[in-house]
């Protein structure tokens, strides 16, 4: 049986993806002591809203600006127990998808849902990435893959090549190596 030449350069990518997504995964497990979590766990499965609530509270007393609307949709939907953890996800999704919002606000509310999705719920992160001129800021995207390394292979090998026929070249060149 011969392979055709589109295959075996599929299947090379798909091999250096995977070679990355180890050596990436292996480097941030020995940065972890270097990195920060915004005032919470990243780890899956025991994020609470409580605990990421709180998260914001003691990030917040270090930083005395005013409360902006978008601050107070994402405290809303943390500090609201009658909204499921999959509405929550939903709405913080979509302060993410707001492009009137400010990067940072995007950032923060996109690492919440991050921390409230569980991984047979990632499809609904890899569905907001995007593609072309609705590709999500390179920011967001790096955030998303960061996020993968805490997931499992499927999700790791998934969500980076949905990266591959975006725009961000220097996340493409990153994920190539």
């Amino acid at each position: 049986m011969k392979l055709k030449p589109l295959t075996c350069a599929i299947a090379v990518v798909v091999i250096a993806l995977v070679v990355v997504l180890i050596v990436s995964s292996n480097r941030e497990i020995a940065e972890d002591d270097n990195s920060t979590t915004s005032g919470y766990e990243s780890g899956r499965g025991g994020s609470s809203r409580s605990a990421l609530r709180d998260g914001r509270s003691a990030s917040r007393t270090n930083n005395p600006a005013a409360t902006t609307e978008w601050e107070e949709k994402i405290d809303f939907v943390l500090s609201s127990d009658s909204i499921s953890n999959d509405k929550a996800t939903r709405n913080l999704l979509s302060v993410t998808l707001d492009p009137k919002a400010p990067l940072s606000i995007r950032n923060d509310a996109l690492e919440h849902a991050l921390n409230l999705a569980q991984d047979e719920d990632f499809g609904m992160i890899q569905s907001i990435m995007g593609s072309g001129d609705n590709e999500l800021p390179e920011q967001l995207v790096q955030t998303i893959l960061d996020d993968t390394l805490n997931r499992s292979d499927t999700i790791q090998l998934t969500t980076a090549l949905k990266v591959l026929p975006g725009k961000h070249t220097t996340i493409i060149k990153d994920a190539v190596k």
